[in-house]
């Protein structure tokens, strides 16, 4: 599952390491402001980086602006859920501008656009498009629907 959000990191959490049978790991978390909500309460979403090496290559930083790609994931623990939210990929200098999610120069812009397939309208034997009848109306004298 791929969920992109474009906002600003607005805490960073202390990072957190330990060690298990597959050897030492490390994670951190970060909160983010979703942009194009509501200004007046905006909504944060707190999402994990884990692994050092992941940690340093997305190198967040307080107050700035990215897009992140986000996987949810649902744990079970002694008949408890919890969900959890990780980080994949930022990208960084992403300006939106509509549906339109414009990159640097070197980079092609992307469009983020939702398309309804269109049945294919009904057509006579000499393949011309036929329009739906409009229902006439009802000559009663009654308004009434039923």
């Amino acid at each position: 599952m791929d969920i992109q959000i474009i906002g600003t990191i607005v805490n960073v959490l202390p990072k957190v390491t330990g060690s298990s049978q597959r050897g030492d790991w490390s994670k951190q978390e970060y909160v983010i402001n979703v942009e194009g909500e509501n200004e007046q309460y905006p909504r944060s979403i707190c999402f994990q980086i884990f692994g050092e090496e992941k940690i340093l290559n997305a190198g967040l930083q307080l107050n700035e602006r990215v897009r992140v790609h986000l996987d949810i994931d649902c744990h079970e623990y002694n008949g408890k859920f919890y969900n959890q939210i990780s980080c994949w990929k930022v990208d960084r200098n992403a300006q939106q501008q509509g549906n339109a999610v414009v990159y640097p120069e070197n980079q092609q812009a992307t469009t983020r656009q939702t398309t309804q397939q269109q049945f294919p309208p009904q057509v006579n034997s000499q393949g011309v498009p036929q329009r739906p009848a409009t229902p006439q109306p009802k000559e009663d004298s009654d308004d009434l629907p039923f």
